[in-house]
């Protein structure tokens, strides 16, 4: 199996676990699929996407786990990868718009916790 088949199994996976509460297990197959996804998409610009769903996937559980300060610098990434994607694909607007809300979520909590 390829890198970026394995990449992708790792997303799935970390989904799964953040999908049902196992935030901290989604963690470990999160970093897999980010480690292996910034090469390929270094190589391949067509493999920012899933570099950008795996940040977000990541990003969403260092939220729920009251890490804002994590999540903000994996969220503005694939944000920036996102953006000009999703200008080309209209087909990526919703994965943008979720990628913005959780951004935004970030942004409040670390202002709440700031106070």
């Amino acid at each position: 199996m390829g890198p970026f088949r394995q990449s992708r199994r790792a997303i799935r996976l970390g989904k799964a676990y953040g999908d049902n509460g196992q935030l901290q297990r989604a963690l470990s197959p999160l970093l897999e699929s980010i480690s292996r996804l910034r090469p390929l998409s270094q190589a391949d610009p067509s493999r920012r996407a899933d570099l950008s769903r795996s940040l977000t996937s990541l990003g969403f559980p260092r939220l729920q786990t009251g890490q804002p300060d994590q999540a903000r610098p994996l969220l503005e990434e694939a944000l920036g990868l996102l953006q000009p994607l999703a200008a080309q694909n209209p087909e990526l607007r919703d994965a943008l718009i979720r990628t913005q809300a959780n951004l935004r979520n970030s942004l409040t909590e670390l202002e709440r916790l700031r106070r």
